[in-house]
């Protein structure tokens, strides 16, 4: 398991990666124009290859800090380089801000986009 560790005064802090991601996922999702989180392929790649994941995001941890991919869906009709942008400056100030752990990439992925007449669980509009 990954883990950032921060140490202080008082002793060391150990924040698990999928507590980060956790985190990452709460704050894009509260993004409007966010309607949801890709977990299907993306996690099972990510996981063989050594990063912690949880629905749609997976976090890598180390010495200099976190890198976080964000796989997303998009509810249509927003500009989606302006979403990603606000995105990746909302999860890097916010993760770092609840944590303290520096935020070195936050990466965007468009998995899908959602029409107003599907859900986020439709395979429809991918």
């Amino acid at each position: 398991m990954e883990v950032a560790e921060i140490t202080n005064s008082s002793g060391t802090v150990r924040i698990a990666a999928h507590v980060i991601a956790k985190i990452a996922g709460r704050i894009a999702l509260s993004v409007p124009g966010v309607i949801g989180m890709d977990s299907d392929l993306s996690d099972t790649i990510s996981q063989a290859i050594g990063m912690e994941c949880t629905n749609g995001v997976h976090v890598s941890v180390n010495e200099a800090g976190a890198s976080i991919n964000l796989y997303i869906l998009v509810k249509h009709g927003v500009r989606i380089p302006d979403l990603a942008l606000t995105v990746q400056h909302k999860v890097k100030e916010e993760v770092h801000k609840e944590t303290n752990v520096p935020v070195e990439t936050v990466n965007i992925y468009v998995q899908g986009i959602i029409f107003d007449n599907e859900k986020a669980g439709d395979n429809v509009g991918r």
